[in-house]
């Protein structure tokens, strides 16, 4: 009589004959064919469990290597290996535009303010008979002009410049949610690699 209590890996073994002797030697091969039946039961769940693993490991790497090919696939495709890093140069150069735009408006204001100055100094001047001080205050107010102009052209390219960083801000932004995917699968690929490691 075999008697395997639960959750144990005891087994107890009972044996009864006439013959002490018998008994005894029954029991013992009894529990030697026992032990060698368990012993390869054992041997062949540990050998499945490692096999079970190396696969698992095996298609955890695949799975990486297929997260990490999407990736790299999405970056040359759009031009940008990090992201996150372009997205912050885009909004650091046009926050550079926006302030040298912003610069030569101020710029503009002042140039204007002071070509009209020289402008009313110069009629003043031809209006007392005062030559030089008109030629003067004339070609002031001709070089402040000049620097409105030239201004004016600068801040006209700059807000192009600012509207085709903004279109391209935009198009990289628009990519932000493929590239969090992504990297959400690259990072799930790595952890269920190194989790089966």
């Amino acid at each position: 009589t075999n008697e395997i209590p639960a959750f144990s890996n005891f087994v107890f073994i009972y044996v009864t004959d006439s013959n002490p002797n018998d008994a005894a030697a029954i029991a013992r091969v009894h529990a030697e064919n026992s032990l060698k039946y368990f012993g390869e039961a054992r041997a062949k769940t540990i050998v499945v469990r490692r096999q079970f693993i190396a696969q698992q490991l095996d298609a955890a790497a695949k799975d990486l290597n297929a997260a990490r090919d999407a990736l790299l696939r999405f970056e040359i495709r759009n031009g940008t290996a990090d992201l996150g890093r372009d997205l912050q140069g885009y909004q650091d150069t046009l926050r550079s535009l926006r302030l040298d735009r912003d610069r030569n408006m101020v710029e503009i204001e002042r140039a204007s303010a002071l070509a009209s100055f020289y402008t009313a100094q110069a009629q003043k001047a031809a209006a007392d008979n005062d030559t030089a001080s008109f030629t003067s205050y004339r070609a002031s107010a001709t070089a402040n002009q000049a620097l409105v102009e030239g201004l004016r052209s600068a801040v006209s390219r700059q807000n192009e410049l600012i509207a085709q960083r903004e279109n391209e801000l935009l198009s990289l932004v628009s990519l932000t949610a493929e590239n969090d995917r992504l990297t959400t699968d690259v990072q799930r690929a790595a952890n269920s690699y190194n989790f089966l490691q």
